[in-house]
């Protein structure tokens, strides 16, 4: 089978539907197994300034979308309590146990998955930016005050 550029760089996940493994298949009864390959980056030292600027931002986006990632997926098994089939009694267990991340990190992925989103428009609001979490939360009762 031939891998297109994209699959052999690793910018693009396999189609399940292709794939030879029954438990990736949507439907399958088995325990669902990605199989992605890993994104590959090269390193290189000595960038021009603009370039290495970039790379630097680059770098934040990723980590900071791989922290949302892992924010929405650890309030998920939070919520459901999936942590019993892990052997876990508590979710401050699994994420002791099974993960690479202090429970405190955990647990902050996972107090801001939980902020309500904005229903207003982007930065034409009249709100600051940092308001609109606390004004969708008041109105809808989140918050308790005077």
């Amino acid at each position: 089978m031939d891998k297109t550029a994209e699959e052999a760089r690793g910018e693009t996940a396999p189609n399940p539907e292709k794939s030879s493994n029954p438990e990736s298949k949507p439907g399958s009864k088995l325990e669902y197994k990605p199989q992605f390959q890993p994104e590959r980056r090269r390193l290189v030292r000595n960038l021009p300034s603009p370039v290495l600027f970039s790379k630097i931002r680059a770098a934040e986006r990723r980590m900071e979308a791989g922290e949302r990632e892992m924010g929405f997926y650890l309030l998920d098994l939070k919520r459901r309590r999936v942590y019993g089939e892990a052997k876990c009694s508590s979710f401050r267990q699994f994420v002791k146990s099974r993960t690479g991340t202090s429970v405190k990190k955990a647990m902050d992925l996972v107090r801001v998955r939980k902020v309500p989103q904005a229903t207003t428009p982007g930065p034409s609001s009249s709100s600051p930016s940092w308001t609109r979490p606390l004004a969708a939360a008041s109105s809808t009762g989140r918050l308790s005050g005077p």
